[in-house]
């Protein structure tokens, strides 16, 4: 098999001082797509000079040094929209580790090729993928080999009701699969460790019972928190004889304050003293935090959530999970097994949006203010959360059986080999469905841009491929070097050599230069002549009128 990878869904790890679960998940998944994938060669597509292609070499060099033998080249974006696209027609299966499928769509769909193209979804909630994913999925140029990998069985659910309402909408059928395969854990990494010392190296005391919360600091993206601050000032109280601390961490997005909120709150209810807050720590040695722990809580309500790979991390660690019964957290938690799961309601409480969905204008403000109204209808039963994890602190037997079955289910569903082995297994198969395909290929499957045809009122006049071209004496008193590249990738883009020919020839038309030089496209020779033309190196007879 030879994979192709997009390489654009990488992001910079820190944004804006935050680390988002997304970055965590698909830089992950696709560096163990590299380390664990059985496929013989994979292809990473990738824009010249972008942060993604550092990254890409990065990680390749990683892999290069840790699995000797693996295949991995690099594909240029440029080199398959100025050239040719041999290339892209080698690839058996093209993938994002992100939910972008447009692009590859419409890169299969040109060179002809029944290519599967497989993404994977991290978020089904925000109100812009309506159009821009959904809607998209019903388009003709969608094969029924091609697949969206849902993470967990709610996810997957809730992206078949919003396809029920836009297939009812469009008048169109969707032919997109939809698979589970859930993301993974590094069980390596990811293990249970000597408590004590970790605890030493953090100055948490020993004969604490700890209970540990990780995650974006955020009531509407990620949970509520002020139910577990109450939870847990109930156990304070109900537990007077036993040191029990509170761990909160994770990383604020700038320009909010919902830290100062929850110490405020912890105030409020008497417990600040024994509620421990670390914002930006180390994401890469957060393996350690779970190991502090006596048990993991994420009381998430909203619906921007997928999966959630806090609760496998913990799983991986052998530490016992307390988490609301939602989303992904359902498929992962084995309620009275690995952990507890906590009961959630949901009130149909939100038809303002339903109706009126399209306020506020902007779009960032909407989806924020869509997931926070949701989150605020959402909630976690606090008499249910309190008795399970008095249960647990009672109980350190049971935290140990549990502690067992968490390592046990992480290695056995949830390790890398065992995800990647399931999107190779996945792969092949789709490889054997388009073989035997007869799907009929659109050269434009999805509505692209034609400026030419659109914007063909904005010049003076067209240049036609009969328009003679002189070289001017500009031209022959500079190098070609000199001429200015504002855009940075203009070196990138443009061809050198057959600027060189052009004002070599003295003389030319559109037409004589594409007859004499076929290895440059039309394009490539036209746009050429317009930037020289553009630049003052070469003129026409076109006549002026003052």
């Amino acid at each position: 098999m030879n994979l192709g990878i997009m390489g654009n869904s990488l992001r910079p790890m820190i944004q804006q001082g935050m680390i988002y679960g997304y970055d965590i998940a698909a830089n992950e998944l696709m560096d163990y797509i590299f380390k664990i994938s059985g496929s013989q060669r994979i292809s990473c597509i990738y824009e010249p000079g972008s942060f993604q292609q550092a990254i890409l070499e990065r990680k390749i060099r990683k892999v290069m040094k840790t699995v000797p033998g693996k295949e991995i080249q690099m594909l240029s974006e440029y080199d398959l929209l100025f050239g040719a696209t041999e290339s892209i027609e080698e690839l058996d299966v093209i993938h994002n580790v992100s939910s972008e499928f447009i692009p590859m769509i419409g890169l299969r769909e040109y060179i002809k090729k029944p290519i599967p193209v497989t993404w994977t979804i991290h978020c089904a909630s925000y109100p812009a993928l309506l159009s821009s994913m959904f809607l998209a999925m019903t388009s003709e140029g969608i094969k029924s080999y091609d697949t969206m990998i849902c993470t967990s069985s709610a996810v997957m659910q809730a992206v078949q009701h919003i396809l029920e309402r836009v297939e009812a909408y469009s008048g169109k059928k969707s032919k997109v699969n939809l698979v589970k395969i859930p993301l993974g854990v590094d069980t390596s990494t990811y293990r249970p460790c000597e408590k004590y010392l970790i605890r030493e190296k953090y100055g948490i005391p020993q004969d604490a019972f700890v209970l540990f919360w990780l995650g974006r600091f955020s009531p509407g993206d990620k949970a509520d928190l002020f139910p577990l601050l109450l939870t847990f000032s109930r156990l304070v109280k109900k537990n007077p004889k036993k040191k029990l601390l509170l761990l909160l961490a994770g990383y604020q997005p700038q320009g909010t304050n919902y830290i100062e909120i929850l110490e405020q709150s912890a105030q409020m209810l008497g417990i600040r003293n024994k509620v421990v807050i670390l914002n930006n720590h180390d994401v890469s040695k957060r393996y350690e935090l779970y190991n502090i722990s006596d048990v993991f809580t994420s009381p998430i309500d909203n619906v921007q959530e997928t999966f959630g790979i806090t609760p496998i991390e913990a799983m991986a660690c052998g530490i016992p999970q307390v988490v609301s019964d939602w989303d992904g957290y359902k498929d992962t938690v084995q309620d009275g097994i690995t952990g507890f799961k906590v009961k959630t309601m949901w009130c149909s409480c939100l038809n303002d949006l339903k109706v009126k969905g399209f306020l506020p204008f902007d779009m960032a403000h909407r989806t924020q203010m869509h997931h926070y109204l949701v989150s605020r209808s959402v909630a976690v039963d606090i008499e249910n959360y309190e008795v399970a994890i008095q249960h647990l602190i009672d109980n350190p037997e049971l935290r140990h059986r549990m502690s067992d079955s968490s390592r046990k289910r992480a290695v056995m569903f949830y390790d890398w080999k065992k995800v990647i082995s399931e999107m190779d297994s996945l792969w092949s198969d789709l490889m054997d469905c388009a073989k035997k395909s007869n799907e009929t290929f659109y050269e434009q499957s999805f509505l692209l841009p034609d400026y030419c045809m659109d914007f063909r009122d904005y010049p003076t006049a067209f240049v036609d491929e009969e328009t003679q071209f002189f070289t001017t004496e500009f031209a022959e008193s500079i190098p070609l070097q000199s001429l200015p590249a504002p855009y940075g990738v203009e070196t990138l883009m443009s061809n050198t050599q057959l600027q060189q020919i052009i004002i070599g020839m003295k003389k030319c038309t559109m037409q004589s230069i594409k007859a004499e030089y076929p290895e440059y496209t039309d394009d490539q020779v036209k746009r050429t002549i317009m930037y020289l033309y553009k630049n003052g190196m070469l003129r026409t007879r076109m006549p002026y009128e003052i």
